[in-house]
């Protein structure tokens, strides 16, 4: 038996489902789905965040741990870098989705988007 079968609940189409991420992004989270480059860097910072949560890193942090605030700030802000990195090197493939259907690479060097619905820049 279906989900959708025992909760009562319709599952979503693409289109449904896709709407819904967009607005989910633009009302709560306050950015431009089609903006390839800020939809990354959230994606980074979520990544991150549940990497650490309930770690190591997060223990040494606790209490008396030998890693104060400042540490804490400086290998979150590292780690979400390289993954954020890690994300964009992968984005011209990972991103043609109907919401990114022709990403592109604006400049290398650049690590600001400028993306738009009808070509996502994500360099």
């Amino acid at each position: 038996m279906s989900e959708s079968a025992t909760t009562g609940r319709q599952e979503l189409t693409s289109a449904q489902e896709e709407e819904l991420v967009a607005r989910m992004l633009r009302h709560q989270v306050g950015i431009e789905p089609d903006h390839c480059g800020a939809v990354i860097d959230l994606a980074a910072v979520g990544l991150v965040n549940s990497a650490w949560r309930n770690s190591p890193a997060e223990d040494w942090h606790a209490g008396d741990g030998p890693l104060s605030d400042g540490d804490m700030l400086r290998i979150n802000s590292h780690t979400t870098g390289r993954v954020r990195d890690i994300i964009r090197r992968g984005a011209p493939t990972a991103a043609s989705t109907p919401m990114h259907p022709s990403p592109t690479w604006t400049n290398s060097t650049s690590r600001r988007s400028t993306g738009s619905r009808a070509s996502c820049a994500v360099g």
